[in-house]
């Protein structure tokens, strides 16, 4: 191999000025290459350990033992005459297996060795020498830049399961639901000996899934300039909130913070590393006086939100919302429902025990739940410990309605999930998560909004399927009125502004990752009546009537003095 390597190299000194010089430059590319080639076959066969040679476990108990067939290829000695002379060397059959196994996923796969696509940029004489080929400490590219894919992992299961499984064993930052332009930073990190710089979403900075790599890059002290677009739409054709990262290779003190909210550059300043958190929490760009307040809030002796409250779950996962999700007309008559179907654009009559008041996030908002004749078809009984798909059987004696209209959508319902939904059962969601949860006191609120929007279920009557809903542990000290006003607070919503992730027009994602990180004082019982009533008033009156006496009792229990208040409200 050092010899293909030096053969690369001497092709990169060749000159090209004359044909005699590109024909000889050729040759020697194409004498380099083949020298080549038995490093990568053995390559190809490590990298297969993922592509379809697993290690496998054989035995059970202290005879258990792992057995990576191909590091063992890789290990016995006749691998290296094999890689020189594939096809002359005889192997034993489960090698054979092996080979073809690995071969075969490298087409597929386009495995790539940068180290031997790039041997000019990874190896080079030893110092003092020209002969001794080695590989160069701290070598890589001088800088690497790109547009990553912005795929969810979620898509990349369905579409390269193999691949998605790949990445999350070899990449600190492929955790939880990753997006995997993460790992390109992490890889860019690798082969870079200077600076890595991509466009990519910038939502990663807040994210449960973005905080390996937000504390690898704190870490390494690698952060170099950060240009944040924030909600400022770059391309035409997709809403995406972007940011440019560029990374070092190289520890810094300091990075440059560029806002470029507007599309252009409206803030330039260099900033401390040490001020982002070590433990992989959220970053945020503030400074001054409002750095100073934030960093109270969600340092302070309070507890978070999720140190309270019990569930924080989704709405339901029907997998066709139009069959589902059905309009009223007019009032329940013995025991049935007329209702409008978007799937089959006609009127059905529906038992009402199947049916379940149902908000969409345009009718939550604070303090207000508002149902507009909107049910889900639920097909599922709740009186045992476990949620229980109603059967065939049952549903054709009990709720003759709401099977007749079944069976007309029994087609589009098996073809859910690329097919998956075509079995026994086929009339059950799509998810079965949470089916049991919407039936107890909650607090409700939609997917986004540009105001605080925290709706209260007191009853625990209604369902959703877009938003999210949050429930209290029994012993948590601080009530759901109390919980509510506090959430409808402009403190609070203040701070989901400077910790979540912003989209166009100032609106915010109310997603349970951002909310759990918001602070809650554990108030007294005279601080809980204070916002009971409150909540109870903007029930009746409307949240506009009582938002300046909701503000004055939640800036008072958090202690902001009024210069903090100006900088919550703006006016600084």
């Amino acid at each position: 191999m050092k010899q293909a390597v030096a053969g690369m190299i001497r092709i990169g000194e060749l000159s090209d000025v004359t044909a005699a010089q590109v024909i000889e430059s050729r040759r020697e590319y194409r004498r380099a290459s083949d020298a080549m080639k038995p490093a990568k076959r053995l390559l190809d066969v490590y990298t297969s350990q993922w592509f379809g040679n697993p290690p496998l476990t054989l035995g059970c108990g202290k005879k258990k033992a792992v057995h990576n067939r191909a590091l063992e290829l890789l290990r016995d000695g006749a691998s290296e005459h094999w890689a020189q002379y594939p096809e002359e060397t005889v192997l034993p059959a489960q090698c054979e297996d092996v080979v073809s196994m690995a071969l075969r996923a490298a087409t597929e796969k386009r495995f790539f060795h940068w180290e031997l696509e790039f041997p000019e940029v990874f190896y080079g004489p030893r110092p003092g020498t020209t002969q001794v080929i080695e590989r160069l400490e701290g070598a890589g590219f001088n800088a690497v830049i790109g547009n990553p894919p912005y795929v969810r992992v979620q898509e990349l299961r369905q579409a390269d399961p193999v691949l998605a499984d790949f990445l999350a064993l070899r990449y600190r930052s492929a955790v939880k639901n990753f997006d995997i332009y993460l790992p390109f930073f992490e890889l860019g990190l690798f082969i870079t000996k200077n600076q890595v710089s991509y466009i990519t979403p910038n939502k990663w900075f807040a994210t449960d899934y973005g905080a390996e790599l937000r504390k690898l890059v704190v870490e390494r002290s690698a952060l170099s300039h950060l240009v944040d677009f924030r909600d400022f739409q770059l391309f035409p054709d997709a809403t995406n909130y972007t940011c440019i990262l560029t990374l070092s290779r190289k520890p810094r003190g300091s990075f440059v913070y560029v806002d470029a909210s507007s599309g252009e550059i409206l803030q330039d300043a260099a900033r401390p590393l040490e001020n982002l958190p070590k433990d992989g929490g959220v970053w945020t760009f503030t400074s001054g006086l409002e750095a100073a307040l934030l960093q109270r809030l969600l340092g302070g002796d309070y507890s978070s939100l999720k140190e309270l409250r019990d569930r924080a779950f989704q709405g339901l996962r029907t997998s066709d919302n139009d069959v589902y999700i059905l309009r009223a007309i007019g009032a329940a008559r013995k025991g049935l429902l007329s209702v409008i179907s978007r799937a089959t654009g006609q009127t059905h009559e529906i038992e009402t025990a199947l049916l379940k008041p149902l908000l969409s996030g345009e009718e939550i908002r604070a303090f207000s739940l508002t149902h507009n004749d909107q049910w889900i078809l639920f097909p599922y009984d709740l009186a045992g410990r476990k949620p229980l798909l109603l059967s065939e059987k049952r549903l054709r004696g009990e709720y003759p309605g709401a099977w007749q209209y079944l069976k007309i959508c029994e087609g589009r319902l098996r073809a859910r999930e690329r097919g998956k939904m075509d079995r026994p059962g086929w009339w059950a969601f799509g998810r079965n998560q949470n089916l049991d949860q919407f039936e107890q006191p909650k607090v409700m609120l939609p997917g986004y909004n540009d105001k605080p929007s925290a709706g209260i279920d007191i009853e625990g009557q209604f369902y959703h399927v877009s938003g999210y809903s949050l429930t209290l542990k029994d012993k948590s000290p601080i009530d759901l009125w109390a919980f509510v006003s506090l959430l409808n607070s402009s403190l609070l919503y203040w701070v989901l502004m400077k910790t979540g992730v912003a989209l166009q027009r100032g609106f915010v994602e109310f997603r349970p990752q951002y909310l759990d990180k918001l602070p809650i004082v554990a108030s007294d019982p005279q601080e809980r009546r204070a916002l009971k009533e409150v909540a109870q008033s903007a029930m009746r009156k409307g949240y506009d009537t009582i938002k300046a006496e909701l503000n004055e009792i939640v800036y008072r229990l958090y202690g902001l003095t009024d210069d903090e208040v100006a900088i919550v409200e703006g006016r600084r």
